[in-house]
């Protein structure tokens, strides 16, 4: 898996960015040898002895004319981010809601855009998209609610003791100097989107358990001259089955109406 995990890193252009220790992947190629560095890595993360190291801080101009900045890790860092990706993403992708779009795998902002236009259109005609923005999202992100998403279900302790490392490796900044990293995940690093998304399910989960909430008192105490439920949703795509109301001593079922509500889109 490693070597999946080199080849889709050294494939990027950011390849060619160097972390805090000047190794780019010219350097391993033609200077260390792709396997050996990846021995190297291996051994390092079956022994437990990897230490996970500063990133990088860099800056990027917002549209806004503001700046964001991102945390470079080193070559060596990334490649065992991509290794750690692919192992965790199968795992939470299965409990992701269909109605998150933002950075996931065969998902993007066009895909949110697309079915936001299709449930606005006939014969959905949905009337209200609400935007909204997380400020400074990844930068404060709390580190033991996020360890405690991922241990919900991941509990090999090399694999969490891994995730925190990179969580608190530091951050060299701009003028050479080096901070902790207290909360966030810095945005640069190969696994900060997968656990950004981990951290935003428990929005898309309390979203949710108020559907159902609400849903529910809809089929207790709303329901039509025919006995059926009315009900209308206003959040989550996810929500087609059905609910059951008992009215006049019989049972009748009506599917719940869907409603656009994408988030986050990235």
């Amino acid at each position: 898996m490693l070597l999946v995990a080199w080849e889709r890193v050294s494939g990027n252009r950011g390849a060619r960015t160097a972390g805090v220790d000047a190794v780019t992947r010219y350097h391993v190629e033609e200077r260390l040898g792709v396997i050996p560095f990846l021995e190297e890595l291996r051994s390092s993360l079956r022994d437990g002895s990897l230490q996970a190291l500063p990133v990088k801080q860099a800056v990027t101009p917002k549209k806004n004319g503001k700046v964001r900045y991102l945390g470079i890790p080193t070559l060596r860092d990334r490649v065992a981010q991509m290794e750690l990706k692919l192992v965790l993403e199968p795992i939470f992708e299965a409990d992701f809601y269909p109605s998150s779009y933002g950075y996931r795998p065969g998902r993007r902002a066009q895909d949110a855009i697309a079915k936001i236009n299709h449930l606005t259109s006939r014969p959905s005609n949905y009337e209200w998209v609400i935007e909204g923005d997380i400020k400074a999202c990844f930068d404060n992100v709390d580190h033991h609610v996020l360890m405690d998403l991922v241990g919900e279900r991941v509990k090999d302790r090399k694999v969490l003791r891994l995730v925190s490392a990179f969580l608190r490796a530091g951050v060299v900044e701009l003028h050479g100097g080096l901070a902790e990293t207290l909360t966030g995940t810095p945005q640069g690093g190969v696994a900060s989107s997968l656990l950004a998304n981990i951290y935003l399910s428990v929005l898309d989960r309390h979203f949710a358990r108020i559907w159902d909430e609400e849903m529910s008192r809809h089929c207790v105490g709303n329901t039509g001259a025919d006995g059926g439920c009315r009900t209308s949703g206003w959040c989550d795509t996810r929500m087609t089955s059905s609910c059951s109301c008992t009215a006049r001593g019989r049972t009748r079922k009506r599917s719940r109406r869907r409603s656009a509500c994408c988030w986050p889109v990235g």
